[in-house]
């Protein structure tokens, strides 16, 4: 009987967790098309962001020209937001030989600069440890 109580209690907190808002959406717009995925991170560090390891990273499929990325509650303070539309599936934002991207790619807040990524102060957004929705819209390379 115990068991059962058990199976039946840990069955009801899945349920009750899946019912729970995710903490952060990105919403990216943007794409030309549909192929390949949608890449974002979430950084923390001024040092890692946006070419270094991520606090979190996710990829999220492009339906029509909009893609969704969700991640778990960020930390509260300072976040920013990198995203990518990987084209051809192979995991990563393509270069060229100068270092240039060669697919879209956009920021949070929208932030761009003419040379170069923009500094996580441009793109951070703060975060309160809440629920969090925001949007980045794609760069053409």
């Amino acid at each position: 009987m115990h068991r059962l109580a058990f199976v039946v209690g840990s069955l009801w907190g899945v349920f009750l967790n899946a019912a729970e808002p995710t903490p952060l959406t990105v919403t990216v717009t943007g794409f030309k098309h549909s192929t390949g995925v949608a890449l974002c991170k979430l950084f923390t560090s001024r040092v890692a962001f946006p070419t270094r390891a991520a606090q979190q990273a996710t990829m999220a499929p492009i339906v029509g020209t909009v893609a969704r990325c969700l991640f778990a509650a960020p930390p509260s303070g300072a976040v920013a937001i990198a995203v990518a539309h990987d084209e051809n599936g192979n995991g990563q934002l393509d270069k060229n030989f100068f270092g240039v991207p060669v697919e879209p790619y956009g920021f949070s807040r929208d932030a761009m600069r003419t040379f170069g990524p923009p500094s996580f102060d441009e793109a951070a957004i703060v975060s309160s440890g809440q629920p969090l929705t925001l949007t980045v819209s794609l760069r053409a390379p």
